[in-house]
């Protein structure tokens, strides 16, 4: 047999844009040349970033990334002989750059799925640098992956990047597939938490409020049971997290434990990505992404100190990619009126693709489609898992995906309808944490913006691209129109938002219907609203946020502070940590500085425990205090339970107004910052609490609640309270309501005994009764009198007149409405401290509504 000829090396490449003329297929017919900004991307790469080794290369959807991106990796395999590993969010993904290098003639193999599986010889040619080797986040993150030691790694779709990252260092332990050490772990750290969230983690069935609610275990809590609970994961460790737990079994300390309903986390704060070495021995990593903020939220995600940018080309800082039409059912309707024309929407179309933040909504979207109409196919991410042909096949097919605001390429008429549920903020509980408990939104801004652009931009992948954006939920809306978030889109996102919100301001659901007929037939009239959207364009620019330039300033200190702790270097870790709190000055970072205040309390506290030294003592109690006292619109840090040897007196302001507060801004977002839905809502609730039927009136007592703040609810049970307000650990306030009673009697020796009967109605059916600080039980009646024969009966029950709970009633439907009214014009993180100045000016807060219950003890009523 004769012997086969051995190549010989080729000619290496002089640049990466001359070597897509050599491609062979470059040549074919179907194959568009170089566009002009993806030359000055790689022109630019060449010249300024070939030696860098942290490299982010912005490129707009539509524009080509994919494209750049491998020419990037041909070029260096040819003329340094480098392995080059390009990595993608999923399959699918991996597969369609494949069929991107196959069209253009760069020679490259797919490894997804089992490593047992990869082809022998794919591999030897990775490895001998004869092709590029493509493959998921997961096939690089994990704990014993097949590629450990590329040279250049190109990350696409590095925005999203992190989940996939971080997994590797993420314990998640669940309440459904383990429970035994779910409720375990909870035991672990109970007298740390809050009864009232500890009781609501106890529930078989979670409530709203129960699964909405995050907590995180205090850091010092956590030095100090180290060793139960690494014995306690040992003991009962699962295969769902078993990889994980081998990667931070032994740097526990470094990582946050965050608790929820049906969940728990052990992550660290950011990605140590570098201890990961086939990650961090590369020469080279090169982050692609369409939109990548510009507040070091790619440092974070990532875990590297500092990334070089490559500036968007010209021309992309106006113009976008192909063209949407936003359609907000929330700007006139309520959900209860849009829903079933959505789910129509969905019936009466193609196809449609729905992204979701979390499984519960995606699952209440497929029972809506299901109920509307049986012709429609409907998928999810599992079907889609390596291709996407079999929605794209389907004449009727909803694309249901949770998560997934990215990745999914849907060009020309493979899809025209995107529908987004809710909004794409928290998508793991860490997100969750800094969300909803302490209120810091400036550090996640980026991060929102950049999945919402991605989402809107799935449909339209090229300039002749068109497709109808439903964004659907309150707080979505809300996002979509607050002038803050809108001025740092791009121009063209900008203008075609404010176009879609105008054109939204319709008196019925059919006006909509006919707008999308007009969109889709893409007619004259169509022609003339595009053109209304370019004049928008012109005048719309991208504001830099101030307080972008403070976070990216902090970010290489932040990232040094995960890795000194992950090396247990606290002496480190402090400094990098006071550096950091030196940097975040101002009003806008109030709750981002308390949490490095309470960052270098924990520290310190670890500190003074290994040397006792009075320094670090000074350092745990200073810190701590100003963490509490730093951000009065907060509850986190005043509700935390500190170690037992720390004595910190709480911020002046009273937690319970605070957690008021937060309860508060969710009801304004929930009833609608525009359109007719809250006058619903407030004509409802009045007619109630205006009503003398005691059915009626008792619906209104637990509306009223709700609207200041409490978790309010009826018993509605034989001899139970006719209504019950709590606030967590610190307030309870149980009603009996006697709205049907005449004004000329008095208040009987029958309705003291029952009120009275409350309490031990409480201590049976509250688990958490014995330990809350306040407790009231009010008797709501139009009699100002009591029955002199019921005085001895009267002890510890209280008194407000009707009449007065519906001025109350009034008074906090004012402060809603004026809330409402400026909410846009508001920053974030105001927006509680506005709400907090509204309710003690009308003395509407708990603390003024304590001090009026106690100053009317029924004893003290004039009798009869």
């Amino acid at each position: 047999m004769a012997f086969k000829k051995v190549a010989t090396q080729s000619t290496r490449p002089v640049d990466p844009e001359s070597l897509f003329r050599d491609l062979p297929g470059a040549k074919n017919s179907d194959v568009v040349g170089l566009w002009s900004h993806q030359a000055d991307i790689l022109r630019e790469y060449n010249v300024k970033y070939i030696q860098s080794n942290d490299i982010a290369i912005e490129l707009p959807t539509g524009t080509g990334k994919t494209l750049v991106g491998l020419l990037i990796g041909e070029y260096r395999r040819r003329k340094f002989d480098e392995r080059i590993l390009y990595l993608c969010p999923t399959r699918q993904l991996a597969n369609q750059v494949q069929n991107h290098a196959i069209k253009y003639g760069i020679k490259s193999h797919v490894f997804v799925g089992r490593k047992a599986d990869f082809s022998a010889s794919n591999y030897n040619e990775y490895i001998s640098s004869e092709a590029i080797g493509i493959s998921t986040y997961s096939g690089l993150f994990n704990t014993n992956p097949k590629f450990k030691d590329a040279n250049v790694i190109i990350l696409d779709d590095a925005h999203a990047s992190e989940n996939y990252i971080v997994s590797l260092w993420s314990v998640e332990i669940s309440r459904q597939e383990n429970k035994e050490l779910f409720l375990k772990i909870i035991s672990l750290f109970e007298d740390k938490l809050s009864n009232y969230f500890v009781e609501s983690l106890r529930e078989e069935k979670g409530t709203k409020i129960s699964k909405k609610s995050v907590d995180m275990i205090p850091a010092p809590t956590l030095w100090e049971r180290l060793d139960s609970l690494r014995s306690l994961i040992e003991e009962n460790t699962h295969k769902s997290f078993l990889f994980p737990w081998l990667m931070i079994r032994e740097s526990l300390a470094a990582c946050n434990i965050f608790i929820s309903w049906n969940k728990i986390l052990i992550r660290p704060w950011i990605p140590p990505s570098l201890t990961h070495s086939p990650f961090a021995d590369a020469n080279q990593r090169i982050y692609m992404s369409a939109t990548l903020g510009e507040s070091g939220e790619l440092e974070r995600i990532i875990g590297v100190p500092k990334i070089k940018r490559l500036p968007v080309p010209a021309g992309w800082d106006k113009q976008g990619s192909g063209r949407r039409f936003f359609v907000f059912p929330n700007q006139c309707f309520s959900p209860d009126e849009y829903t079933p024309w959505i789910a129509n929407r969905i019936c009466n179309h193609d196809r449609t693709l729905v992204l979701c933040p979390d499984k519960k909504i995606a699952s209440f979207v497929e029972k809506n489609i299901k109920a509307t109409c049986q012709n429609v196919t409907i998928f999810n991410s599992n079907d889609i898992e390596n291709s996407l042909e079999p929605f794209i096949n389907n004449d009727k097919a909803a694309l249901i995906l949770t998560n997934r605001y990215d990745g999914i390429d849907l060009p020309d008429d493979t899809c025209r309808q995107v529908i987004i549920v809710g909004n794409p903020d928290a998508t793991n509980l860490q997100e969750k944490f800094l969300q909803n408990r302490l209120a810091i939104f400036s550090l996640l801004k980026d991060r929102i913006i950049t999945r919402f652009t991605q989402a809107t931009g799935r449909c339209t992948r090229g300039i002749r691209d068109y497709s109808l954006v439903i964004p659907v939920g309150g707080p979505l809306h809300q996002f979509c129109i607050k002038k803050e978030n809108l001025d740092v889109m791009h121009p063209e996102l900008q203008a075609e938002l404010l176009f879609g919100t105008d054109i939204s301001k319709v008196n019925s659901l059919d006006e909509l219907s006919e707008n999308i007929d007009l969109f889709f037939e893409q007619g004259d009239d169509w022609k003339g609203a595009d053109q209304n959207i370019r004049d928008i364009r012109q005048n719309c620019n991208i504001l830099k946020d101030y307080r972008q330039k403070t976070l990216i300033d902090v970010v290489k200190d932040e990232v040094d502070f995960q890795y000194s702790l992950w090396k247990e270097d606290y002496q480190h870790a402090l400094e990098s940590a006071q550096k950091i709190v030196d940097k975040l000055s101002g009003d806008d970072f109030k709750g981002y500085r308390a949490l490095w205040y309470y960052f270098i309390a924990c520290v310190s506290w670890n500190l003074w425990r290994m040397s006792h030294q009075e320094g670090y003592e000074k350092l745990v109690k200073d810190n701590f205090e100003r963490s509490k006292n730093c951000i009065n619109t907060t509850s986190w840090f005043s509700d935390v339970v500190l170690p037992s040897e720390i004595n910190i007196k709480n911020n002046e302001l009273n937690p319970i107004n605070i957690n008021s507060a937060e309860i508060i801004q969710e009801n304004i977002i929930g009833y609608g910052l525009t359109g007719k839905n809250f006058d619903k809502h407030m004509d409802e609730m009045k007619e109630c609490v205006c009503n003398d039927n005691s059915n009626r009136f008792e619906h209104g007592l637990e509306y009223l609640g709700n609207l200041l703040g409490f978790i309010s609810n009826r018993p509605n049970k034989k001899s139970s309270p006719d209504c019950i307000w709590q606030i967590k650990d610190s307030l309870l306030i149980i009603f009996e309501a006697k709205s049907e009673e005449n004004e000329e009697g008095a208040i009987s020796v029958r309705t003291c005994r029952e009120s009275k009967g409350h309490y031990d109605w409480a201590q049976s059916n509250i688990p958490s009764f014995d330990r809350i600080n306040k407790k009231y039980v009010v008797i709501v009646t139009p009699r100002t009198k009591i029955d002199e024969l019921a005085l001895p009966h009267s002890d510890n029950l209280y008194f407000i007149h009707i009449s007065h709970i519906r001025n109350i009633f009034e008074n906090i439907s004012r402060v809603y409405r004026r809330i409402r009214s400026q909410y846009i014009t508001y920053k974030e993180e105001e927006i509680q401290s506005k709400i907090l100045e509204e309710l003690i000016s009308k003395k509407l807060d708990p603390e003024s509504l304590i001090e009026e219950i106690e100053s009317a003890p029924l004893k003290k009523m004039p009798q009869i």
